[in-house]
C-alpha cells in the first residue's frame, strides 16, 4: 500500500515538473496581422481581349489531279520547297496516250468522210440545177454532208480533250511555296470522278503566317483592324509573338450556344519557329493608356480590418486605396501598428493585374497596401524573470 502511494506521488511530481518546464522553457503561440504591399508606379496600361486561335499559312493550295490513273512518279516530299510550274508528280500515261492515238484516228476518219460527203453534195447540187434530181434527194445528201462536218468537229473535240488529259498527267506546282502535305504514294491509283482528289497541299510562304482567333461576342465590339496582338504557343512557352489584326469576319460561329467571331491576324514568322496548326493563346490590345499611375488590382478592393468608414465597390468609378502615411496629411490611421492613409482615386482601364488610377494626391513610389494576412508567431514563455539591477546600483566589495 505504501509502495503504491509512493509511485503515485512520484508520478504527480513528474507531471508538475513537466508543466513548470514547459512554461519556463517552452514556446508560446501568438498571431499578428501582416500587410502585403506594392508601389504606385507610372507605366503604360493595355486593356486586352483574350482569345484562342490556330496558326496557318496565309495561303494554302490543295493540288489534285483531273485524270484517273496510277501514280507513276513523285518528285517532292514533305517540307520541300517548289517553284510555280515545277513538276511534282506524274500519272501513268499508257492509257492516256492510247486515247490520243484513237482520237487522232477518229479525226482522220471524219475528215475522209467529210471529203466524200462534200464531193457528193457538190455533184447533187449541180444535178439539181439541171433538174436531174429532186429537191428531196438533194436535201438528203446535203444533210449527210452537214452531219459529216459535225462528226469532224466532234472528233477534233475528242482529240483536244485526250491531249488535255495527257497534259494533266503531269502535275505541277501552282505557286511558289513549301509542301506541307503529301497524301499519295508511287503506285497508288487515284480516281478523278466528280472532284479532283487532293495529292499535295502547298503553303505559299511560311515566313508570313495567319492566326485565326475566336473572339467572344461580348468582346468583338472592342476589336478593330490594325490593333496589336501578342500571343504564346505551347511549343515556345517562354516566348511571346506579335501580330496585327487584319480582318474581322462578320459570319458568326455558334457552338453549344456560345457565339464567337473569327478574327484574322497577320503574324511575321521570319525565323520559321511557328508551324501550321499550332494553337495560340492571344491578347488583343484594344486600348492603351501611356504614362499613367497604376496599382495592383488587389489594392482597389482592399480594406484593412477595423476600418468601418470606407467600402469599395467593384461597380463604382472610384475607389479607396490605402497608402503609407504622407507628411502633413492629417488623415493617418493605425492598424496593427502600421500607419496608413486612405486616398480616393478614379479608376481607369485594367489589364487583369494592374489598374490605371488617378488622383491629385498620388505620387510615384508611394507604398500601396494590397492585402492582409494573419501569421503565427512563436515566443519563448518565461515563468520567472530575474530582477533587473538599477542602472546606478552600487557594487559593494
Amino acid at each position: 500500500m505504501k509502495k503504491n502511494k509512493k509511485i503515485i506521488l512520484i508520478s504527480i511530481a513528474v507531471i508538475v515538473v513537466a508543466i513548470i518546464a514547459y512554461f519556463a522553457f517552452g514556446k508560446k503561440v501568438e498571431t499578428k496581422i501582416e500587410y502585403t504591399s506594392a508601389k504606385v508606379e507610372k507605366t503604360t496600361i493595355f486593356k486586352v481581349v483574350t482569345a484562342t486561335g490556330t496558326l496557318n499559312a496565309q495561303q494554302t493550295i490543295d493540288v489534285g489531279t483531273q485524270v484517273s490513273g496510277i501514280v507513276s512518279k513523285i518528285y517532292v516530299d514533305f517540307n520541300d520547297y517548289v517553284k510555280k510550274g515545277q513538276v511534282i508528280a506524274m500519272i501513268d500515261t499508257v492509257n492516256l496516250v492510247s486515247s490520243v492515238i484513237d482520237a487522232e484516228a477518229n479525226v482522220l476518219k471524219a475528215k475522209t468522210q467529210l471529203i466524200l460527203q462534200e464531193r457528193e453534195n457538190e455533184r447533187y447540187k449541180e444535178l439539181l440545177s439541171k433538174n436531174a434530181v429532186s429537191q428531196s434527194n438533194f436535201d438528203e445528201i446535203n444533210t449527210s454532208y452537214l452531219a459529216a462536218k459535225i462528226s469532224l468537229k466532234s472528233a477534233q473535240t475528242q482529240l483536244s480533250r485526250a491531249k488535255t488529259n495527257l497534259k494533266y498527267a503531269t502535275i505541277t506546282a501552282p505557286i511558289d511555296g513549301v509542301v506541307i502535305s503529301r497524301v499519295i504514294e508511287e503506285g497508288q491509283t487515284v480516281a478523278a470522278n466528280f472532284s479532283a482528289p487532293t495529292l499535295f497541299t502547298i503553303a505559299n510562304d511560311l515566313s508570313k503566317m495567319q492566326l485565326k482567333a475566336s473572339v467572344d461576342e461580348a468582346d468583338i465590339g472592342m476589336v478593330k483592324v490594325g490593333q496589336n496582338v501578342t500571343f504564346t504557343v505551347d511549343a515556345y512557352s517562354d516566348l511571346t509573338f506579335t501580330g496585327i489584326v487584319q480582318q474581322i469576319r462578320l459570319q458568326p460561329v455558334t457552338s453549344q450556344n456560345v457565339v464567337t467571331y473569327s478574327v484574322m491576324i497577320d503574324v511575321p514568322n521570319t525565323d520559321l519557329k511557328l508551324l501550321p496548326g499550332m494553337s495560340a493563346n492571344l491578347s488583343i490590345r484594344v486600348e492603351e493608356h501611356k504614362n499613367v499611375f497604376s496599382v495592383p488590382l488587389a489594392s482597389i478592393f482592399f480594406n484593412p480590418t477595423g476600418d468601418s468608414l470606407y467600402n469599395n465597390s467593384s461597380s463604382s468609378d472610384t475607389s479607396i486605396i490605402w497608402v503609407n502615411c504622407q507628411p502633413n496629411s492629417g488623415v493617418c490611421q493605425t492598424f496593427n501598428s502600421i500607419k496608413m492613409m486612405p486616398i480616393r482615386v478614379t479608376k481607369g482601364i485594367d489589364n487583369g493585374s494592374l489598374m490605371e488610377i488617378n488622383s491629385e494626391n498620388l505620387k510615384a513610389g508611394m507604398t500601396v497596401y494590397t492585402g492582409e494576412k494573419e501569421v503565427v508567431v512563436e515566443k519563448k514563455a518565461k515563468l520567472f524573470s530575474p530582477p533587473k539591477k538599477p542602472k546606478n546600483a552600487l557594487i559593494k566589495h
